[in-house]
């Protein structure tokens, strides 16, 4: 069985290049599947964002080092670096179980338990969420369902973005005469009778379409993502709580991603 304690800290050396890529400094887990999915990696003599490898890219997990096939198993992080290390375990039923001090996972990197300060051990099957603050379980067999628990989403004019909108132009639906095809005009007098051309052709002439609107997405210079946003090919636009500034917003566009970043603040 391994712990998470004696992975931190381990570089990790690629076979093909026989090069250091960096050091590991935290791990991402995923509650639903129990499993650790990968690993944050920080390197001192690269200035390039902080990189991510995935467990299953792992060649070799030793006693001294984690070993790779090669330098292109790491990649540019695409996810929150949240240590839940520390974070406090409290049950259901609102009562402390200490802080959480390592994880046990086997050789596929499936979480078996985690320990706390207080020698407690929790299985990994008792874990119903896991939040900023706080670890929460279940030791009951039927568990709570944390889903349900969902606030419903509501739509508040505060919340709304502040986007500036112009009417280009807009024209009144003229009326349009129509004469009945049934009709005999021999029942009519010169002085009374319509005269006026096809329906279609007059649509054509007089009937202006909707008018259109501009949005303004430069509104959106100075405000603050609510979350992470990536392009194309995975690097990181923005992270979760940074200001949006004209490079980020030029740097969004390039990557058609400026409808992502204007519904994220």
């Amino acid at each position: 069985m391994n712990k998470v304690s004696e992975i931190i800290s381990k570089p990790i050396y690629t076979i093909y290049e026989g090069i250091k890529v960096g050091t590991i400094i935290n791990f991402l887990y995923n509650n639903s599947q129990k499993k650790i999915k990968g690993f944050f990696i920080f390197d001192d003599d690269s200035e390039s964002q902080e990189q991510f490898i995935n467990t299953r890219d792992i060649y070799k997990t030793g006693e001294d080092y984690i070993l790779v096939k090669n330098k292109n198993k790491t990649r540019v992080s695409i996810y929150e670096n949240i240590n839940i290390m520390n974070l406090k375990a409290v049950s259901i039923n609102g009562e402390s179980a200490g802080e959480i001090i390592d994880l046990y996972f086997d050789e596929k990197f499936k979480v078996e338990s985690i320990e706390t300060n207080k020698g407690v051990i929790l299985p990994a099957t008792s874990i119903i969420n896991i939040g900023k603050d706080i670890l929460i379980f279940d030791n009951n067999e039927k568990k709570v369902n944390v889903y349900k628990m969902k606030p419903i989403s509501r739509i508040l004019i505060g919340d709304l973005p502040n986007i500036k909108v112009s009417i280009l132009e807009e024209k009144a639906i003229s009326t349009i005469p129509i004469i009945s095809r049934n009709f005999d005009e021999n029942n009519f007098s010169e002085d009374k009778k319509i005269v006026s051309e096809p329906v279609k052709e007059k649509l054509k002439k007089n009937v202006s379409l909707p008018p259109k609107v501009l949005s303004n997405t430069k509104s959106i210079i100075g405000k603050y993502a609510k979350a992470m946003v990536c392009g194309m090919n995975g690097e990181v636009i923005i992270k979760k709580g940074q200001m949006i500034s004209e490079k980020i917003y030029e740097k969004a566009q390039k990557h058609s991603k400026l409808f992502e970043l204007t519904n994220n603040i």
